[in-house]
């Protein structure tokens, strides 16, 4: 089932009582979506873009948090891109000296 146009009429006072934990677990871990849809989609509660909807309603209450981890995310990332070339250029220097 594909999300109706009027879904924040739907979700909103379903998010209020209990989506804000389930929005900022996936917030903050995408994977928990799939986590959360394997205990959830048996039982037929809600419909799986509910989840979705729980994360982008929390998003937006909370959107300092937001930023402050995406920008947490992409220094992890930066630092793990520049230690990673520090390491190649560490490799090829010891195996230039190794071959004179």
């Amino acid at each position: 089932m594909k999300r109706p146009k009027d879904w924040r009429k739907l979700v909103t006072p379903v998010y209020l009582e209990e989506g804000r934990a389930i929005g900022r677990m996936i917030m903050y871990d995408r994977s928990k979506e799939e986590y959360l849809w394997s205990l959830l989609g048996g039982t037929g509660i809600w419909p799986r873009w509910y989840l979705k909807a729980f994360a982008i309603l929390y998003r937006e209450e909370n959107l300092k948090e937001y930023n402050t981890q995406r920008c947490r995310k992409y220094g992890r990332r930066k630092r793990k891109e520049r230690m990673l070339a520090k390491c190649q250029e560490s490799m090829a220097k010891a195996s230039s000296e190794i071959a004179t």
